[in-house]
C-alpha cells in the first residue's frame, strides 16, 4: 500500500511540476480555471462564409457560388432553390469562388439537378476547384449534373 500512495505522489508531483520548459501542464497541475463555454469557444474556428447570387441572363439562370459550402452554410443555398425551381432555362452555377464543398453542401446540388433534370432542364457547374471535384467524385455525382 505504501508503494501505490508513493506512485501516486509522483504522478501528481510529475503533472504538477513547473511548466517553464514549454512541456504543458497536465492533470491536477496549474491550469486557468476557466471551463466556461466562452473559454472552450475562444479557440473555435468562426463560422464558414458563403453567398449564392442569382441573376437571369439570356433565358437561363446564372448562379455564383462564394465560399464554403457545407452542413453549417447549405441551407443559405436551399433558400434559392425554389426560387432557382421557378425559373426558366438551364442552371449555370460558378464555382470558382467556392473553396470548399462537403456531401452536406453537395446534397443541395444534387436535389436541385434531380428536380431540374424531371422539368427536362441542366445543371452545369464551371470553374470547380479540385477540392470540390474531388467530393464531386467520391460522392459519384457528376452524371447529375454536367462540369464544364
Amino acid at each position: 500500500m505504501a508503494g501505490v500512495a508513493r506512485l501516486q505522489s509522483l504522478c501528481f508531483c510529475a503533472c504538477a511540476s513547473d511548466t517553464s520548459a514549454g512541456a504543458a501542464s497536465v492533470g491536477p497541475g496549474r491550469g486557468t480555471g476557466d471551463r466556461t463555454l466562452a473559454g472552450a469557444m475562444a479557440g473555435a474556428m468562426p463560422d464558414p462564409v458563403f453567398r449564392a447570387d442569382l441573376r437571369s441572363a439570356d433565358g437561363d439562370v446564372n448562379v455564383e457560388l462564394v465560399g464554403e459550402l457545407d452542413v453549417s452554410t447549405a441551407d443559405e443555398l436551399r433558400r434559392h432553390v425554389d426560387e432557382i425551381v421557378a425559373a426558366d432555362g438551364d442552371v449555370f452555377v460558378d464555382c470558382s469562388e467556392l473553396t470548399f464543398a462537403d456531401s452536406s453542401g453537395l446534397d443541395t446540388l444534387i436535389r436541385l439537378a434531380q428536380t431540374l433534370r424531371e422539368q427536362e432542364r441542366r445543371l452545369v457547374l464551371s470553374n470547380v476547384r479540385p477540392i470540390v471535384r474531388r467530393a464531386i467524385d467520391v460522392l459519384q455525382i457528376s452524371d447529375l449534373v454536367e462540369l464544364e
